[in-house]
């Protein structure tokens, strides 16, 4: 493990049933990427204290750096704004990848 890289993967895409519908986006390709490293599976929705399923949710006009600076917001598909959720994941996120070392 010393010689392999460490990365964050979002848990769905290795078959965990974590997505916003409860079901996995398992993808063969990250899987098989994943060989040669030390991988931390993680939920971003989860950590930010979502329930799985939940409502499908979307960034309304913007990116994630515009979440994150405040000029746009995530909303759900009933029209609730999950901003704060999702920017609690992710500082989840983060700082789980500080303390592992992960580099990706």
């Amino acid at each position: 493990m010393k010689n392999k890289k460490t990365v964050i993967v979002s848990a769905c895409l290795l078959g965990l049933d974590t997505r916003y519908d409860g079901a996995s986006a398992f993808s063969p390709l990250v899987a098989e990427r994943l060989k040669e490293c030390f991988f931390v599976p993680v939920c971003p929705e989860q950590l930010g204290g979502f329930p799985t399923p939940r409502p499908k949710a979307a960034i309304v006009s913007g990116s994630g750096a515009d979440v994150l600076c405040g000029s746009s917001r995530v909303v759900d598909e009933s029209g609730a704004d999950v901003t704060e959720r999702f920017v609690k994941g992710a500082e989840a996120v983060l700082k789980i990848a500080r303390v592992c070392g992960a580099t990706e």
